[in-house]
């Protein structure tokens, strides 16, 4: 008996062994479907992935947004990515790599270009004290070592009281959302607008809990002074309308809310006009906003429903509403208002309005999540173009919304403006790292958009206590005249305070080239510059949890206000006139243009 016992066990074995083996040796048919896929020209969509028959270095071409692939199995998971393949340029999807268990021999997989699907929020697990204590130790080491502009608001004590309050707070285990906003804080204390907890670029479980929830206001606002006025409405409701005033949000007056979140939103130095502006709502569903991020983690909800305190034609009461996924508010604000912009690609436009040339410049961002697909060389030139031939004498450039982005994009812009390039001097400005080889323990966390780095390893040049300095790094290039239709008119330049990076680089450059008159707000950014240039993106081995840090800084030779650039023309809207909607600083262009530039 105990023999056959033994066969038997061997016989099960045997076969078990052959199923291993089978198993191992079939394939599995993966049917992939894209929805929602961008459809831009010159470009067809494909996949590019971890496993044969995919690679990172070819792209298989998608059919009627989908296709059918068989791998062999294997215990590990695949990466993979769609893109936009032009046979000469290629657009990745601006999210992490996706991935995929291959469990069954038959699988189907429905994906959303540019988007994650969402994990199930109660399965994402705590982060313990030592796996938090692990990440700290290589954000300690890049705030310490590595960024340039650790201490260029901040002493060295307030720098290592923060330190130490993280690690702190770290001595408990936390939520993913908990971590994020006390990292947050840290870094925005910083004072760098490149320097921060990244909205963009987090895995899934991080963008299911910033990103995915059902737990945006339905509607969109402006600050005025510490008071929550309504601009745009997702609710069904008839009191959320342009002009209502918010006074509380669950019993807590809105000023407290502005306050307590400002301490976690980046902003150059004490541009506290720009973090303010950070916090408010457009809806747009191509930029994040940060009131939609942090607003959900400082104030949580049990279910996701508002009650309001308003007041309504003078009148105080209560409304409660229910919270709302950030793209469904977008839809429903892309139906409702026919000026919402549908995609970035609005965001430009360009029209001659009363002999007046009007170009809206309100973004640069020509790279990852939803960007802007436009050609805008040729863009530029049509309008510059359409400006010569209807003889054109008074331009006006609004970047009120312009939150930064490509270089080249602000280059080509001003090689078609009036200004004497002969007569420009170089800013006095120079580059300084913190370091002259980058720590090689930091660089397994570290994505770049470079295999090997050229920052990686630098040439000293010289040394001013801490820093490394680097003058030709630094070196202002002047954009180059058009060899099209230069403007020779009037040009005036509309800022807003939510004017960043390469948006606040427009206005200050605008300003020192003396090419016009500007009106509008302050805008972020430091006149004592700003760090900036590569970017690397550090990802915490056991949060997941990525941060965006600069490794290089801009620095002006001498001490200048701890301001933005600030316009010719400050206007400050009311909250009459933005009930009114009328917009005073185009109404002031026009008025400038009429009185001084008569008869130019």
């Amino acid at each position: 008996m105990k023999i056959l016992l033994r066969l038997d066990s061997l016989l099960i074995a045997i076969l078990l062994c052959g199923a291993v083996l089978q198993c191992s040796s079939q394939e599995s048919r993966v049917s992939f479907l894209l929805k929602k896929a961008p459809d831009v020209k010159g470009y067809r969509l494909g996949i590019r992935g971890s496993q044969e028959p995919l690679s990172w270095d070819k792209t298989i071409f998608l059919e009627n947004n989908s296709i059918e692939i068989d791998f062999s199995k294997s215990d590990e998971i695949l990466e993979y990515k769609y893109v936009l393949d032009s046979g000469t340029d290629v657009k990745w999807e601006g999210i992490q790599n996706r991935d995929l268990q291959f469990n069954n021999a038959s699988l189907s997989v429905k994906d959303i270009w540019n988007k994650e699907t969402p994990v199930d929020i109660t399965s994402i697990k705590d982060i313990s004290s030592k796996e938090l204590l692990e990440d700290y130790k290589l954000l300690e080491e890049m705030v310490l070592n590595v960024h340039p502009g650790t201490y260029r608001y901040r002493t060295e004590a307030e720098i290592m009281g923060l330190l130490e309050e993280l690690k702190l707070a770290f001595k408990d285990s936390l939520s993913v959302g908990e971590a994020y906003l006390v990292m947050s804080k840290v870094t925005a204390s910083i004072q760098c607008d490149h320097t921060m907890v990244s909205f963009y670029n987090q895995n899934k479980y991080v963008n299911t809990v910033i990103h995915e929830q059902s737990d945006k206001l339905p509607f969109t606002f402006k600050w005025f002074d510490g008071r929550m006025i309504i601009d745009m409405s997702a609710s069904n409701g008839q009191d959320l309308k342009r002009g209502v005033e918010v006074l509380r949000i669950n019993d807590a007056p809105v000023s407290k809310i502005l306050s307590s979140l400002l301490p976690y939103v980046a902003a150059d130095g004490a541009t506290d006009k720009n973090r303010i502006r950070k916090l408010e709502i457009d809806g747009f569903d191509f930029r994040y906003n940060a009131f939609d991020v942090f607003y959900p983690l400082k104030y949580i909800t049990n279910d996701n429903k508002y009650k309001l305190r308003i007041i309504v034609n003078g009148t105080e009461k209560e409304v409660v509403v229910n919270g709302i996924h950030r793209e469904e508010r977008a839809e429903i604000l892309k139906n409702k208002y026919p000026n919402f912009p549908q995609t970035s690609d609005d965001m430009w436009r360009f029209e001659v309005k009363d002999n007046i040339g009007i170009l809206t410049l309100n973004s640069y961002n020509l790279m990852g999540w939803k960007s802007m697909t436009i050609d805008y060389k040729k863009f530029l030139s049509n309008a510059f173009l359409s400006l010569k031939n209807k003889n054109v004498k008074n331009l006006i450039i609004d970047i009120r919304k312009n939150e930064g982005g490509i270089d080249e994009m602000k280059d080509e812009l001003f090689s078609y403006l009036p200004f004497d390039r002969t007569s420009v001097k170089l800013f006095p400005r120079e580059g300084r790292t913190r370091f002259l080889h980058f720590p090689n323990s930091l660089k397994p966390y570290v994505k770049t958009w470079e295999e090997n780095p050229w920052y990686y390893n630098l040439k000293e040049e010289s040394k001013e206590g801490i820093y490394y300095v680097f003058y030709e790094d630094i070196k202002k290039r002047l954009p180059l005249l058009s060899k099209e239709a230069v403007f020779k008119g009037n040009v005036i330049l509309l800022t807003g305070s939510i004017n960043s990076s390469l948006a606040f680089y427009t206005a200050r450059d605008f300003r020192q080239y003396k090419i016009g008159r500007s009106i509008g707000e302050e805008t972020g950014g430091n006149r004592n510059e700003i760090n900036g240039g590569p970017i690397l993106f550090l990802t915490l081995p056991n949060s997941g949890i990525e941060i965006d840090f600069p490794i290089m800084g801009a620095f002006s030779k001498q001490r200048l206000p701890n301001t933005g650039i600030i316009p010719d023309y400050v206007i400050r809207e009311s909250i009459e006139q933005f009930k009114n909607d009328h917009d005073v600083v185009m109404k002031k262009a026009s008025e400038l243009i009429e009185t001084d530039y008569a008869g130019n």
